[in-house]
Order: C-alpha cells, then structure tokens, then sequence
C-alpha cells in the first residue's frame, strides 16, 4: 500500500440494492454491468439501457477510470457465483493477455484462496454467457487496465457476517495479487528536449496496450516474465 495508489467504489447499483430482494437492474430498469461502453449492445435482451453510460451510477464509475492517470487493474465484485473471471465477455476468445489472466486466476485459487467454492477461473464467455458492455471488457478493452471480476458468493443477498467471512478467505489471495500486479513492464514517456510528461499509447506486441499518465508520463502494464517489443505513440511525436 506504500507504492499504489486504491481507490474504492462501495456500492455501485444503490437502487437494485434498495428493495427487499437485490437487483441487478437500478429504477430504470437498466443492467448497470451491460451499461458501459467498450463493445455495448443494444438488444433489449440484455437491458444495456439508451445508450453506452446512459445511466448516472455508470457515469459516475467511468468518471473513476477515464482519469488522466490509467489505472493497472480494475476489479469489480458481483454475487451470485463463486468464480475469478477476466475477458471477454463479448465475444468467444481468447483476450491478448490470457497468459496473464490465467496466471493470476489459477495462483490466486488454488494455492492461497481459503474459500473452498472458489474453485473456477475464465473468461466471462466461456465460464458464465455472452454479456456485452460489462465491467471487465471496458477496463480491459478500453483502457488497457487488468479487468478482473470476481463472483463472491452463491447468492445474491449477503449478510455482514457473511462478508467479513469472505474477506477473511481472500486476504492471502488478494495479498498476493497486488503483490504480483507490480511486475511487469514499467517506464517514462517524455519528451527528450522538455522532459514533460507525454500522454501516450504503449502497444506491445502480441499483448493488449496500455496508457502513459499525462501528469506524470509513467506507465504500468502487468506481464509475465519475458522479452518484449513494443512501441510508444503519441500526437505529434514519431514512434
């Protein structure tokens, strides 16, 4: 916690949490985890809203991540399920960064997780269904971040006492997550005559990208040990 930088959303569907029984959808009747925008689907079917963000409670997350500062990784907690899934939930392949996610879900379950139900780990298509416009392709998708999602617990209603239980399996699992999200590839993008920081699109090859911070001109992106090409764009400059 002395290197990294949390940030924390609580709830983020306080109408569909209001009533007697939780729901996904808030008073609108919109799926707020088919709301966002990376790959949005309008069929009705699965009740995506008017448009990409149309809803406020999306607005709002996206206001968290479409900062100038990208975030590494983006982890959104549902219940419902027991499962550690990662993208795509659009579409029936594998993400460019597989490799990673599956690393990270097979370390993260069997070794350190003390909750004996968290037991499975894939994408979103091939564990659960297709589903569009989701949390974890936008992070992913979008933004270059780790989208991660996991299902916590086999029902959607989740008393306290049930949660701190929860907590308590995942510590050593989400521990060593953060931990392990520190590695991979790091630098500065600036520019060589002013030294300021440069907003720039890192590509890797064979991997998802990612983004420098404008503020700062760091970036992050978690991969396994390796070599690696890749290549800095950025709006007046060569690559």
């Amino acid at each position: 916690v002395d290197n990294n930088e949390f940030f924390f959303v609580p709830l983020s569907n306080p109408d569909g949490n209001a009533g007697s029984y939780p729901s996904r959808y808030n008073d609108n009747g919109v799926d707020l985890n088919r709301n966002f925008g990376f790959m949005w689907n309008s069929n009705p079917y699965y009740n995506p809203g008017s448009a990409p963000y149309s809803e406020p409670e999306s607005q709002a997350i996206a206001s968290v991540w479409q900062r100038s500062q990208p975030l590494t990784v983006g982890i959104s907690g549902h219940g419902g399920a027991v499962l550690f899934l990662y993208p795509w939930g659009y579409k029936g392949a594998d993400a460019y960064n597989d490799v990673e996610f599956d690393h990270l879900g097979s370390e993260y379950i069997y070794p350190r997780c003390l909750d004996p139900e968290m037991d499975t780990q894939g994408s979103v298509w091939d564990v659960l269904y297709q589903a569009p416009g989701v949390t974890g392709d936008e992070l992913y998708g979008a933004h270059g971040a780790m989208g991660i999602t996991f299902e916590l617990n086999m029902t959607k209603q989740c008393p306290y006492s049930k949660s701190v239980q929860i907590w308590e399996d995942h510590i050593p699992s989400f521990t060593w997550l953060v931990e392990e999200l520190d590695n991979g590839l790091h630098g500065m993008v600036t520019d060589a005559s002013t030294s300021d920081p440069i907003a720039a699109n890192i590509v890797i090859e064979g991997k998802w990208f990612t983004f420098s911070d404008a503020e700062v001109g760091d970036f992050h992106k978690y991969l396994r040990a390796g070599t690696y090409n890749y290549r800095v764009f950025a709006d007046g400059y060569e690559d």
